[in-house]
């Protein structure tokens, strides 16, 4: 965790009117009430050597745990969860640079970058669609295509209606919340696509995400809001 990183983010979305003040203020009320119930409100917290705790060894493996079990097969009817065969697939990353695959990850990028090595060249291509992309690779209607949507822009809603029109063997992987998914409604083809969420476009999210896709470990997430995706 970058402290100072992510309250810069904070900031920029509040100036950017992603999120509210009021939005911000009710979060910190809930993490003080629980701090009051856990009788923690009065405890002086020291600043020395929280970066370290944050990025500990222990704080790495339980967020690595979580996104495990987070990660949820929403719909999939065709079946096709946990058989992908990546060498044979392709997989296309949409979202604008900043939350992309390969921006900065703070202390875990010697392990983000390994992992990201491994997507390389395991897939049998590779696609970073954002902003400054002009179109889409050529795609068979029958290829198997894994879509990463990292943003719930129209410039992404509309790309993915493309991809799932064009091509009907398409597995979706939302790095959003759930009430973002609500967006791509009309860019989901239910009856022959696979849709999982994993819910945050983390280092951590996106591997738990390619090990349950690939079969390596079990869908265990469920939506923590009802949300339909049906058309």
């Amino acid at each position: 965790v970058d402290v100072e990183r992510s309250i810069g983010s904070v900031l920029q979305a509040l100036d950017e009117g992603r999120i509210s003040e009021e939005c911000i203020n009710a979060h910190c009320s809930k993490v003080l009430a629980y701090k009051f119930a856990l009788r923690l409100d009065n405890q002086p917290i020291s600043a020395e050597g929280i970066l370290q705790d944050l990025n500990s060894k222990e704080c790495y493996q339980l967020i690595s745990s979580l996104a495990e079990k987070s990660v949820t097969l929403v719909s999939d009817r065709r079946k096709k969860a946990g058989r992908i065969d990546a060498r044979k697939s392709t997989l296309i990353a949409l979202g604008d640079d900043e939350n992309l695959r390969y921006r900065s990850l703070g202390d875990t990028l010697v392990t983000a970058r390994e992992f990201y090595r491994y997507i390389d060249e395991n897939y049998g291509k590779v696609v970073s669609y954002n902003s400054r992309t002009e179109q889409l690779p050529q795609l068979g209607k029958r290829e198997q295509v894994v879509v990463e949507v990292f943003s719930a822009k129209q410039r992404y809603i509309d790309t993915l209606a493309a991809i799932t029109k064009r091509c009907s063997n398409v597995v979706v992987v939302f790095y959003v919340n759930p009430y973002e998914m609500l967006t791509f409604k009309n860019s989901l083809r239910l009856d022959r696509n696979t849709v999982i969420c994993a819910y945050e476009d983390t280092y951590h999210a996106q591997r738990a995400a390619q090990e349950a896709l690939q079969g390596r470990i079990a869908f265990e997430g469920k939506m923590p809001v009802k949300i339909s995706l049906e058309r």
